[in-house]
C-alpha cells in the first residue's frame, strides 16, 4: 500500500470525510486524546480497525497470556547451543505443531535449534529452582487496544498509563558462553512437561550486576534482576 493508501486508512480511523486530506489533519496526540479518539463512536468499518490494533509481543515462561491479552499460539522457547560460534543470538517461541515444506533428508551444513534450558538451581527462588534444566513454555499474546509494547529492566511495576502484562526476571546466557538477547521470564513460570532431562541448548541464566562497574548505587551487587512488560 503506498501513502497515499495508508492516509486514506488513517482518514476513516479519525471520522474524516472522504475529501479530507488526512496528512493536514494529523497532529502530535496526548495520551488524553488518544483515549477520547479510542471511546469516541465512529462508523463500523473504522470500528473494527481500532479493534485489531495491539502489541502483539512473547510471554516467555507462560503457556497463557495475562486476562487483557489474547493468545496466539504457545510453545516452547528456543534458539542455538550455548556454545556454538555461529547461529543465531536471539530465542524464539516455537510452536509445538510445526508445518514443514520442501525438505532435504541427510543432514546438511545447517544451524540447528535446540530447545531452551533454565540454569536456575537455587533454592532461594522456589518458583524456578523446582524447573532446573527444564525447558521454558512461552506464548505468543496481543494486547486489547494497546499497541504499544516495551519490557522495562529492573522494574516490577509499569508507569503511569500503562498496562503491565506480567513481571519476573531478567534472563540471558552466561557471560562465558556464547552472547544471546535479554529475556524477561515470567516469575512464576511453567516448563514444558517431560523435559527436566539435562540436555543443555540454548541456557538461560539469572542476571546481576557487580560493583566493578558505574551501575548506580541503587542496584545491590549480585542480587538477581527483575522485569516486566507493559503495554499502552
Amino acid at each position: 500500500m503506498d501513502l497515499r493508501g495508508v492516509l486514506f486508512l488513517i482518514g476513516i480511523c479519525l471520522g474524516l470525510p472522504a475529501n479530507t486530506n488526512a496528512q493536514d489533519a494529523i497532529q502530535p496526540l496526548d495520551p488524553d486524546s488518544v483515549d477520547r479518539f479510542l471511546q469516541a463512536p465512529r462508523p463500523a468499518e473504522s470500528a473494527l480497525i481500532i479493534d485489531n490494533l495491539g502489541a502483539v509481543y512473547t510471554h516467555w515462561g507462560k503457556s497463557i497470556c495475562s486476562e487483557q491479552a489474547t493468545l496466539v499460539y504457545s510453545g516452547f522457547v528456543g534458539g542455538t547451543w550455548y556454545a556454538s560460534k555461529g547461529g543465531s543470538s536471539t530465542y524464539l517461541c516455537m510452536p509445538m505443531e510445526p508445518e514443514y515444506s520442501l525438505f532435504i533428508k541427510k543432514k546438511q551444513s545447517r544451524t540447528v535449534l535446540q530447545s531452551s534450558e533454565l540454569q536456575t538451581p537455587s533454592k532461594q527462588i522456589p518458583a524456578f529452582g523446582d524447573l532446573y534444566q527444564n525447558t521454558p513454555a512461552c506464548a505468543v499474546c496481543q494486547a486489547f487496544r494497546r499497541p504499544a509494547q516495551f519490557m522495562f529492566p529492573a522494574r516490577m511495576t509499569c508507569p503511569d498509563g500503562w498496562t503491565k502484562e506480567y513481571d519476573g526476571y531478567l534472563m540471558t546466557a552466561n557471560n562465558r558462553h556464547r552472547r544471546t538477547e535479554y529475556l524477561c521470564v515470567d516469575g512464576q513460570p511453567e516448563a514444558v512437561p517431560n523435559t527436566s532431562k539435562n540436555v543443555n541448548g540454548a541456557l538461560l541464566y539469572f542476571v546481576e550486576t557487580n560493583s566493578k562497574t558505574h551501575v548506580p548505587s541503587t542496584y545491590t551487587p549480585e542480587r538477581e534482576l527483575t522485569c516486566s512488560v507493559c503495554t499502552k
